[in-house]
């Protein structure tokens, strides 16, 4: 008999904790919610941290250095690995008929005049260049955008063909 009573009196007392434990929990869990570096920061400071303080623009990251392991990620370096560049061996594209996607996109020769990285832009996005210089009357024949560089991280990557 007197085994009961303290168990009831126990259980009481844990389901009073585990109450309280529950809310705590709860509250924790809606902290500890999955945001994104980029919004946790925001939130912390009020300030956007990929959005240039000079000019305002939306940047991309092309570097993450952390001070113990210093580079630990490098978009330089990924693109002089030619993440970016056609395989070479497509065998539609060889035998001319260019695949159920018709013919490869033509692709333009960029060089950034400020560190002199190298690219292939393809034509979609070299149109779409053209199009906003169209639609702001900043578009003369020949013209061809600048695109982003992302050695520098501007716009300063012309075309040279």
């Amino acid at each position: 008999m007197q085994a009961t009573k303290t168990f009831e009196q126990v259980r009481e007392i844990i389901r009073e904790a585990l109450s309280k434990v529950k809310k705590v929990l709860k509250g924790a869990v809606k902290m500890i919610a999955q945001r994104r570096y980029r919004e946790r920061y925001r939130e912390s400071t009020g300030k956007d941290p990929l959005v240039c303080p000079h000019c305002g623009q939306e940047m991309d990251i092309c570097t993450i250095w952390h001070p113990r392991y210093g580079v630990i990620y490098g978009e330089l370096d990924e693109i002089k690995r030619g993440k970016y560049e056609q395989k070479e061996k497509e065998t539609s594209r060889e035998e001319g008929n260019g695949g159920p996607f018709g013919p490869a996109p033509k692709e333009y020769k960029y060089r950034c005049s400020v560190c002199g990285t190298e690219l292939l832009v393809n034509e979609a996005i070299a149109d779409a260049g053209i199009g906003m210089a169209k639609s702001s009357k900043e578009y003369s024949e020949g013209y061809m955008p600048k695109v982003g560089c992302p050695g520098c991280n501007n716009y300063t990557m012309e075309c040279v063909e």
